[in-house]
């Protein structure tokens, strides 16, 4: 027999070995997901619950995973009463008349009421039910019954008039998956951060085996592991899974800098963002518009492929968005950023990574045939069922390479500097004033630099 309130109470070591389930139990109303007839705003059962005016004795009835004895869980931590749990299965008479003495002398000394969950009470017979009557009957317990039976049928009458029923439904699709994305990113209770924080950018260079490789240095099973990313990439928690390439020696790329009538501007950052196949980044600008170029709002990266003019190609696009005039500026350096997303989101301001960021100077590299195969293959991000232990086999075998080929063809493209890291990227959710949730945004930074000092700025910025 454990109290609710021990749930919360555990040896780190001991609460990371409890069954998931168990150790995502909701806390607090608010994390309840489901039963919003019972427990939505204003609803009497929440309010009876948030103002700990619980007097009346009750019957959870619904099927398993219903929320049944979390709901209970929850009762106990936002009430003032004294908490016990049996089980029927495994408690008789004997349990129950020593909770029901300590329960009573408890109202005796401290005036404290004391709740009682029965974990399926209709495993108890009629004798069994019958001697909580007097107990409930004279408020020295108030009993909260967890059943999947019908209780008009399997609990005894005289208990049952004594008891308010609350039928409990099957949870629906959408809240599934909400307590399946909270358990996927939990980093305390659920599957955490952990694989992320080692998927993101902990991985430099090509693996066979990549999230073999994740799970050696997350310390968990390969398995689970493939289980964890999947679901992540499933939910929409993970946007895409992918080898990341150093792909700026393949391809010219420039900032550019797009005067755009205001009337238009919205329709030309869609039309950029959505059709433009060379455009990365696209980002309007929001800045003083008093300030030095202000006019060119909308900015964006570029990379076309060998062979192509970049000048021709944003000339064209000029064209097609209707702007004003325009401003290419060229990479002349890149830096890779130093961490990932989801190690970010737990630095301090000012934090950094252990080195600077390392420059990479654009000069254009010549492949093989079967080296832009391999580099296609590698580019295209995992669909959900290409997250197995060898993701590479099949993918190979699909842009029409032997496996061997596509080996010796991705090692060859390493040793030219073109692979990066392999790679999860987190979907990233912005609430905007209007209340809108958006998960594609971008911002864009200008820095000052002393000359001659550029480099080193561009290290530490990444870093």
């Amino acid at each position: 027999m454990r109290r609710p309130q021990e749930l919360f109470d555990l040896n780190p070591d001991d609460f990371r070995r409890r069954p998931l389930a168990d150790r995502m139990r909701p806390r607090t109303l608010d994390e309840f997901v489901g039963q919003c007839h019972l427990l939505g705003p204003g609803k009497p059962l929440r309010r009876a619950i948030e103002s700990d005016r619980l007097f009346s004795s009750m019957i959870l009835w619904g099927p398993p995973g219903s929320g049944k004895t979390s709901l209970a869980a929850v009762i106990a931590g936002q009430t003032r009463a004294h908490f016990e749990s049996v089980s029927a299965v495994l408690a008789g008479l004997t349990d129950l008349r020593r909770v029901i003495e300590e329960a009573r002398e408890r109202r005796k000394l401290s005036r404290q009421r004391t709740v009682l969950l029965v974990d399926e009470i209709h495993r108890w017979n009629r004798a069994q039910q019958e001697a909580l009557l007097p107990h409930v009957e004279d408020g020295t317990i108030i009993l909260v019954g967890a059943t999947t039976e019908n209780p008009y049928f399997e609990i005894v009458r005289p208990l049952l008039s004594r008891a308010r029923v609350f039928r409990l439904m099957p949870l629906a699709e959408d809240e599934i998956l909400t307590i399946l994305r909270r358990a996927l990113a939990d980093p305390a209770r659920g599957y955490g951060d952990r694989p992320l924080a080692v998927a993101e950018d902990a991985l430099p260079g090509f693996y066979e085996r990549p999230f073999a490789a994740i799970a050696e240095r997350a310390g968990l099973p390969e398995a689970l592991v493939i289980e964890r990313v999947r679901d992540l990439l499933e939910a929409g928690v993970v946007r895409r899974v992918r080898q990341t390439l150093n792909t700026g020696s393949l391809a010219h790329g420039a900032l550019v800098a797009w005067k755009v009538p205001a009337d238009a501007l919205h329709d030309a950052f869609d039309t950029l963002f959505r059709d433009d196949p060379f455009s990365g980044h696209v980002v309007i600008r929001s800045t003083d518009s008093a300030l030095p170029g202000a006019a060119f709002r909308l900015w964006t990266t570029v990379k076309v492929p060998q062979g192509f003019s970049l000048e021709r190609h944003v000339a064209y696009m000029a064209g097609v968005i209707g702007a004003e005039a325009w401003r290419v500026m060229p990479a002349r350096c890149l830096f890779a950023l130093g961490v990932g997303h989801v190690r970010r989101r737990s630095l301090e301001p000012g934090a950094r990574a252990d080195a600077p960021a390392q420059p990479q100077f654009p000069e254009l590299t010549r492949l093989t045939p079967a080296g832009w195969q391999a580099l296609a293959a590698l580019k295209e991000p995992l669909e959900p069922a290409e997250i197995v232990p060898e993701p590479w086999r099949a993918r190979a075998d699909r842009f029409g390479l032997p496996y061997d080929a596509f080996l010796e063809a991705v090692r060859s493209l390493e040793a030219k500097g073109l692979i990066a890291r392999f790679s999860t990227f987190l979907e990233h959710v912005k609430e905007l004033p209007t209340g809108e949730r958006v998960t594609r945004y971008n911002a864009l930074f200008h820095w000052a630099v002393e000359p001659g000092r550029e480099i080193e700025a561009g290290a530490e910025v990444g870093r």
